[in-house]
Order: structure tokens, then sequence, then C-alpha cells
């Protein structure tokens, strides 16, 4: 997982149109809570996983990691596992 911890992730974005998407999350709280402390709107979500490079990561192999405009969102399957900022691309991640 790449939170470091062994709990299942079920963040899933639906979009529904360019301008608004719902999330639906197994916990209601604590995962928009996460967005809202890193200061990152679904719209950069979605502009992430949409427009955003696409990256593997070695140290986490069954993820995909999209970056775009500083954000950086991994999925895994059809689950978004983390939201996070990052200026750049880590050196470790390898163009899809």
């Amino acid at each position: 997982m790449l939170f470091g911890n062994n709990q299942q992730r079920n963040l899933v974005c639906f979009p529904y149109t360019v301008n608004y998407f719902a999330v639906h999350s197994s916990n209601l709280v604590t995962k928009p809570l996460r967005m809202i402390q890193r200061n990152i709107s679904p719209k950069q979500i979605y502009d992430a996983y949409t427009k955003g490079t696409k990256y593997s990561d070695p140290d986490y192999p069954k993820a995909t990691v999209y970056h775009y405009k500083g954000i950086a969102v991994a999925r895994e399957g059809n689950t978004l596992t983390t939201v996070y900022n990052q200026a750049k691309p880590k050196a470790r991640w390898k163009k899809k």
C-alpha cells in the first residue's frame, strides 16, 4: 500500500461532468479529509488522472501513478489509493 499501513483504500472517483464528480469511499470521513488537509480539489484529482503522465513505481509494482501540475494520484486496479502534492515526478518513477 502507498500509505505504509495495511488498510485497504477504497477511494473511487466517478466523473459525471467536466466540473463535478462524486467521491465514494468506504470511510467517508478520513479520505476526503486527506484531500482537504492537502488542499487538493476533486478537479485536480480528475485532471491528474485524465491528463497526467503515467508512471510505474518500482516500490509499488501493482500501482500506477499519474502526475499532473504538482499533483500525484496513485491507482491500484480500479482504486485510487492516494493523492498528494508532488512538485515533480520522483526519480524512481518510470514512464509507462
